[in-house]
C-alpha cells in the first residue's frame, strides 16, 4: 500500500498486481481474525448472539460463494454449484458463513492451481446435506480422525508451507454442532476430498 502511495509503480499492471495483493491478505487477515475469535469463545458463548432463523441454503451458500470468487480466483481456482432449491435450515446467518468460508479456504488452499472446487446442497427427509469437494491430494486416513482438533495440520499441510493455523475445522465443527448437525470428510476418487456437512431442514424437500 505504501508502494502504492509513493507512486513507485509506474504501470496499471504493476498497480493491478498490488491491489490484488492487498485485497488477498486483507481476506486472510479478516478470515484469521475470525477464527481467532470463534476460538476465544469456544465453549464460553454461542457461535452467534444472533437466535436460528429459518434459512434459504441454497440463497445463502451461493451468497457466499459469490464473495469468495476473488479469494478462489487468487488462487487460480474457480466454484461450481449444484444446489438443490427450497431447502431450509434454522441458521445463525453469520456462523454459517463462517463454516462454509473455513471449507472454501481449506479447498483452494490445499488443491492445485487449476482445480474447481464444487458445492453441493441437497435434502434427504430432515437433513441437509452440503459438501464442499476439492482435487486437492485428500485428507490420509490416518489424518481423518484428528483433522478436527484445534492446532492439529495434518503432514501435506504442514509440507506446504501455507500459513494455516490449524483452527479452521475446529471452528466448523464447533459451529455445525451447536446447529444440531455433523461434519465429517469423503475421500474422492481417484484423489481430492469432500467436506460433508449434515444439519437440520425443516421439513420434506420433494
Amino acid at each position: 500500500l505504501e508502494t502504492l502511495r509513493l507512486g513507485r509503480f509506474t504501470t496499471e499492471a504493476q498497480r493491478q498486481w498490488s491491489l490484488d495483493n492487498i485485497d488477498r491478505e486483507t481476506n486472510r487477515l479478516s478470515h484469521l481474525v475470525e477464527n481467532v475469535l470463534s476460538f476465544a469463545r469456544a465453549g464460553h458463548a454461542p457461535a452467534s448472539r444472533a437466535a436460528p432463523e429459518a434459512t434459504d441454503l441454497a440463497f445463502e451458500i451461493e451468497q457466499i460463494a459469490r464473495a469468495f470468487e476473488p479469494l478462489a480466483a487468487s488462487r487460480r481456482a474457480s466454484l461450481a454449484l449444484d444446489l438443490a432449491p427450497n431447502v431450509v435450515s434454522p441458521l445463525q446467518r453469520e456462523a454459517f458463513r463462517q463454516v462454509l468460508i473455513n471449507l472454501l479456504d481449506n479447498a483452494v488452499k490445499y488443491g492445485p492451481a487449476g482445480q474447481t472446487v464444487r458445492i453441493s446442497l441437497s435434502q434427504t427427509g430432515s437433513a441437509a446435506r452440503i459438501t464442499v469437494s476439492d482435487e486437492g491430494p485428500g485428507i490420509p486416513e490416518a489424518d481423518a480422525a484428528r483433522v478436527f482438533e484445534r492446532f492439529y495440520r495434518a503432514d501435506h499441510a504442514r509440507a506446504s508451507g501455507d500459513g494455516g493455523a490449524g483452527l479452521g475445522l475446529a471452528i466448523a465443527q464447533w459451529i455445525v454442532e451447536l446447529h444440531g448437525g455433523e461434519i465429517h470428510p469423503e475421500r474422492r476418487e481417484p484423489h481430492g476430498c469432500r467436506m460433508v456437512v449434515t444439519l437440520p431442514a425443516v421439513g420434506a424437500n420433494a
